[in-house]
């Protein structure tokens, strides 16, 4: 792909950029409809609102979300405490078996669309069937994974193959 390139222009009195935030499935299939050339991002901080597009082109008007409402995560890492650590492929394998069982149907029961571990044991279920999963490795790790985003997890927890994975919580 091409090489994403960033010039900010800054016109505040204090010289601070303003955060602000565009749904990427948005951005993505808005960059997907305009040629091939630079891309402004036009902010009014005090509307909340983001302006997309090219230079000397229409621009699409985004609402953003208040970016201080999602502080920068690394000081949340910092403040994370340090869990369990276990092998990649065991945790890889409990959260590909529970998986299947989680629900899908996020407009029904938003709430079960998740696989959970909590007390030494991944779960999920649909509330048809469910699955527990028996890890004495992962301790007292308390986390949900969004069943969006279980196949990304796994992905990188394939990657790992065998080698050890920590998992931290905040």
């Amino acid at each position: 792909g091409c090489p994403f390139i960033a010039e900010v222009e800054l016109d505040d009195n204090d010289g601070a950029a303003n955060a602000f935030s565009v749904e990427g499935s948005r951005l993505r299939m808005l960059l997907g409809a305009i040629p091939d050339e630079a891309v402004v991002f036009d902010y009014d901080d005090s509307a909340k609102k983001v302006k997309v597009g090219t230079a000397g082109g229409p621009k699409q008007t985004f609402g953003s979300l208040n970016p201080d409402d999602f502080p920068y995560w690394g000081a949340r890492f910092e403040e994370a405490e340090e869990g369990a650590t276990l092998p990649a492929h065991r945790l890889s394998a409990a959260l590909n078996y529970a998986k299947r069982f989680a629900s899908t149907d996020e407009s029904r029961t938003p709430q079960f669309c998740v696989c959970e571990v909590r007390g030494s044991r991944v779960a999920a279920t649909d509330q048809k069937s469910a699955a527990v999963v028996e890890m004495p490795l992962l301790g007292e790790a308390a986390f949900r994974i969004h069943i969006k985003h279980v196949s990304t997890v796994l992905s990188f927890l394939n990657a790992m193959g065998t080698d050890d994975v920590t998992v931290h919580t905040h």
